[in-house]
């Protein structure tokens, strides 16, 4: 018995050595409000005193209200327990020292968008970067020939076209003009221009980082410079957090305070080409007409279009109940004026107008700009609805007709449902496959595929939808940054990186964060479930045996 015994333990401490080795992060409990070690009223105040331009409100300040809602997604009702508003990397280090010192569950905004709340926890530590927006462009930079933009992690999209439009240059980003220029990155980035571009993480020359030792990293393809908080300097050829920040996720591995961009040179033009369809007459009919009408061009438009197509049906009005239409809508970026592909341009107006009875508001629309600037500044900001959201990656082969009949009778279905349910889809292609798949830390599919698709609605239309239209894709994988935040652990790291690359991201993350400071809801480390559940099977193992 004492032999059976030694070797159950041993095989015990072998299979729970195997689970450390594979483990992510033990949890955490933090101080929250409710706690006595919740720092104090004048620990606060020390706090922002030796931080003269830093901005501390607790609950009861003036400005709680506003500071307490920064999270623009209705849905996500968390509220912090404080929020500091930092201007610099110093008052970043501080902050972050602070979070340590009192056990504070630190987390990290910027402009607000992220959908799912990963920038948020119920009394968390709020650190905003929202001050943070200083821009700097720099036409004769070393490393890119057509120049390069720095900016601070505050800084908005819109704030950043518009300094490149002054040089005569364009920065590639977001289609949202409020979307910082940081998060978007961070979980990979996709533009109205990635077919001539390629993705967000693919323009990134430099990033700086304040890590968990408080350290001030910056990263290049060259390797890393590290300015210890004591002030010593440390270099090395290692690159793997510059492969891990682009694309792995944004508050997980440290706080970004700097990024360095390519500029590009511009188009002459920006040409926005948009056709808009109603699909009230027979839903589901209609909109499998217009798809393989629109399809027939589409599939093989060159880099130089990019751009987006929604689909779904919506409440046109709500009193004294909803009237609901079902619509399509197409809407292509163009690089260049129209003659520079005026054949291209021929083909979409025939195919409209074989498609003229199911137009919205007459023929399509062509509007030239000057620049993308002068385009992206007429948008309005977004605004959030409380949706849930799922997605998919889709490659040319998997937009076929099985795709298409499927759409469209969910699409049916939710009109005669009367149930609002939308879905964009976003063009990539062109230029987002000639990065190699490894180069960056986005899951792969993202360098395969010809569309990413995002579609919201209440909980069950999202299940409902996401599980018929994921049946038609030979590979799981979805946008880490429009993403379903109900999926299991196990299910959203292979889903958001693919399983190779998600290994990878939390060996680094292991490495430069082993305490897991930075953490957040489906991000790299933040599964802390599964080893508890496995030493538990061990030991009933065990006890049963």
């Amino acid at each position: 018995m004492d032999q059976e015994l030694s070797t159950i333990v041993t095989w015990i401490l072998l299979l729970s050595n195997a689970l450390v080795l594979g483990q992510e992060f033990t949890p955490r409990s933090y101080c929250t409000p409710e706690d006595s070690c919740w720092p104090t009223t004048d620990d606060f105040d020390e706090l922002q005193s030796l931080n003269p331009s830093m901005e501390v409100i607790t609950r009861g300040d003036g400005g709680w209200a506003e500071a307490s809602n920064l999270v623009l997604n209705r849905r996500i009702s968390e509220t912090p327990g404080a929020v500091v508003y930092v201007r610099n990397s110093s008052h970043v280090q501080a902050v972050v020292k602070f979070s340590q010192d009192y056990n504070l569950n630190l987390k990290i905004i910027s402009s607000g968008h992220e959908f799912i709340g990963r920038n948020i926890a119920p009394g968390c530590l709020l650190l905003s970067v929202a001050y943070m927006d200083e821009i700097s462009t720099d036409l004769s930079c070393p490393e890119h020939s057509s120049g390069c933009m720095t900016v601070e992690p505050g800084v908005w999209w819109l704030q950043a076209y518009k300094a490149a439009d002054k040089v005569n240059r364009i920065v590639m980003g977001g289609a949202e003009p409020s979307v910082s220029v940081t998060g978007w990155m961070l979980g990979g980035g996709h533009s109205p221009v990635s077919p001539k571009l390629g993705l967000g993480v693919d323009q990134v020359l430099m990033l700086q980082m304040v890590l968990a030792d408080l350290s001030l990293v910056t990263l290049t393809k060259d390797g890393t410079y590290k300015q210890h908080i004591n002030g010593t300097i440390t270099t090395s050829d290692d690159t793997d957090l510059f492969w891990a920040a682009r694309g792995g996720g944004g508050g997980t591995f440290g706080v970004v305070t700097l990024i360095k961009y390519k500029l590009h040179l511009p188009p002459s033009k920006h040409t926005l080409y948009i056709c808009s369809f109603s699909t009230v007459t027979q839903p589901g009919k209609s909109l499998k007409e217009i798809r393989n009408g629109m399809n027939s061009v589409m599939q093989d438009l060159p880099e130089e279009f990019g751009g987006y197509l929604l689909t779904g049906t919506t409440c046109y009005t709500t009193f004294p109940s909803c009237k609901m239409a079902a619509y399509a809508l197409y809407v292509f970026h163009h690089w260049g004026a129209v003659e520079e592909n005026q054949r291209w341009f021929d083909k979409l107006e025939a195919e409209s107008d074989k498609l003229s009875e199911y137009l919205l508001s007459g023929p399509c629309s062509l509007t030239e700009y000057s620049t993308f600037y002068e385009y992206v500044k007429t948008l309005p900001n977004i605004t959030y609805q409380e949706v849930d959201m799922d997605g998919t990656f889709l490659t040319s082969s998997e937009y076929n007709e099985d795709f298409i009949k499927k759409e469209s009778n969910l699409n049916a279905a939710s009109f005669r449902a009367q149930s609002p349910m939308s879905a964009t889809y976003i063009r990539l292609g062109g230029q987002t496959r000639n990065t190699s798949s490894g180069a960056t830390a986005v899951n792969p599919l993202f360098r395969n595929a010809m569309w990413t698709i995002a579609y919201g609605g209440n909980a069950r239309q999202v299940k409902r939808y996401g599980a018929i239209i994921k049946s038609t894709v030979a590979a799981k994988g979805q946008y880490f940054s429009e993403c379903d935040d109900t999926l299991d652990p196990g299910e959203w790291q292979e889903e958001f990186w693919g399983q190779s690359n998600y290994d990878r991201l939390l060996d680094i993350k292991r490495k430069y964060d082993p305490d897991n400071d930075f953490t957040c809801k489906q991000c790299v480390g933040s599964n802390a479930t599964r080893y508890k559940i496995s030493l538990y099977l061990l030991l009933l193992i065990f006890l049963l045996y």
